[in-house]
């Protein structure tokens, strides 16, 4: 990987990150189900870009990079047991498009990354079974009380409810992937045809 790819991969990482973020805030206008929606929407909005990030670059260790850039800025903002979530998923992912020419196979990359993606996702349920209620008080006092940390327990720990979320999220950031293919096959795909006739030799 060169300097230019690690450059390009933390630009679609932030940009991804900020759609994430936005997705967060758009689930809390859903109320009660802002807790499901916001990890739907976030992925959806987030996970074209990752493709995106993937058909174009096409070099490995750039999903584990894009994660961990994830997992650094979380950890800038004080929440740092994202990072050790983060480079799981990212590794999950590696893992997954370890196979050659696995960059050359859409459904390949979207399957990492839907599946990295709803590890990320889930990062609110490994934290109760690392934690726990009481725990995630005493270590986020910033951004827990006992009762929004009893509420995310309930939410997390109800295998029907997890069943769900899971499904969901595994449709919506399926077809934020198909989406994030549609997007490079029709605005990016030409000019990365035209660049490798010009710089035969890059």
């Amino acid at each position: 990987m060169k300097i230019k790819d690690i450059v390009k991969v933390a630009l679609f990482s932030v940009i991804s990150f900020i759609l994430f973020m936005i997705g967060s805030i758009l689930g809390g206008l859903f109320g009660v189900y802002g807790m499901y929606m916001s990890h739907v929407i976030s992925a959806f909005l987030s996970i074209p870009v990752y493709m995106i990030m993937c058909r174009q670059i096409k070099k490995r260790g750039i999903v584990f990079l894009y994660f961990a850039i994830f997992g650094i800025v979380y950890t800038v903002m004080g929440f740092w047991p994202m990072l050790p979530v983060c480079l799981i998923a990212g590794l999950i992912g590696e893992l997954i498009l370890l196979p050659k020419d696995s960059f050359e196979k859409p459904l390949q990359i979207t399957l990492a990354g839907v599946i990295a993606y709803v590890v990320y996702a889930l990062h609110g349920l490994f934290f109760l079974l690392v934690f726990g209620v009481q725990g995630l008080v005493a270590q986020f006092p910033s951004m827990f009380e006992i009762e929004s940390a009893q509420k995310l327990a309930e939410f997390f720990l109800n295998p029907t409810t997890l069943c769900i979320v899971i499904v969901v999220l595994i449709a919506a950031s399926a077809l934020g992937a198909w989406i994030g293919n549609f997007l490079f096959n029709k605005f990016f795909s030409k000019s990365e045809k035209s660049q490798k006739r010009s710089c035969p030799n890059d």
